[in-house]
């Protein structure tokens, strides 16, 4: 049995998670966490459990914490996951390089896997992509596009960003030497070579 613990319980990846748990042999939910005041907090999920406003008792319950929230939140689920040494999935995008050393740093006592996207065919199309970037010359721009729910809080996002990286290896360079600024409307020309995002 897999006892997970479900990092941001009420938002649309938690409740996902929760439900797809329930149905799920060899798995269950040993907890739920929510941000303090998130209407969520004190709810009940699964078998009598109470969504609560800290990571550390339901760490100390789960084999794996299953993390969907926002950056804020990282380093504190990040030091519940160590304190009760259970594994982290990082499903969390808008990351900063402090976030990545701090996933860095807890990566070495405990079992961490971060993920711009968690598709199966997400990954595939990142290397699909790189290999089309690799493929054609720097006279080919890239355009990443991408269209989400209103609810949406970064842009670009960490799938567009995970595919800009794979374009941008595909050409020998990181992203940040090709990332082209957002347009303002007032000029169509675009450095030959360049990604963007829209």
């Amino acid at each position: 049995m897999i006892k997970i613990g479900v990092l941001g319980a009420g938002g649309r990846m938690g409740q996902a998670i929760i439900a797809e748990v329930a149905t799920t042999p060899d798995s269950w939910i040993v907890g739920g966490v929510e941000r303090a005041g998130h209407p969520l907090c004190g709810s009940v999920i699964g078998d009598g459990l109470v969504v609560c406003a800290n990571a550390a008792p339901v760490a100390h319950k789960a084999d794996v914490l299953i993390d969907f929230t926002t950056p804020e939140a990282l380093e504190e689920h990040l030091r519940a996951a160590m304190d009760g040494n259970a594994a982290i999935l990082v499903g969390t995008t808008g990351l900063q390089p402090h976030h990545h050393a701090a996933i860095q740093a807890a990566s070495r006592s405990i079992a961490v896997l971060q993920a711009a996207n968690t598709s199966l065919a997400v990954s595939l199309l990142a290397v699909l992509v790189e290999r089309a970037a690799a493929t054609l010359d720097g006279e080919w721009d890239i355009e990443i596009a991408e269209m989400h729910h209103r609810h949406k809080l970064d842009a670009p996002s960490g799938t567009a960003l995970y595919l800009g990286d794979a374009a941008a290896r595909g050409r020998g360079a990181t992203l940040d030497s090709l990332r082209l600024p957002p347009p303002d409307g007032t000029s169509a020309v675009r450095r030959p070579g360049g990604i963007g995002f829209a």
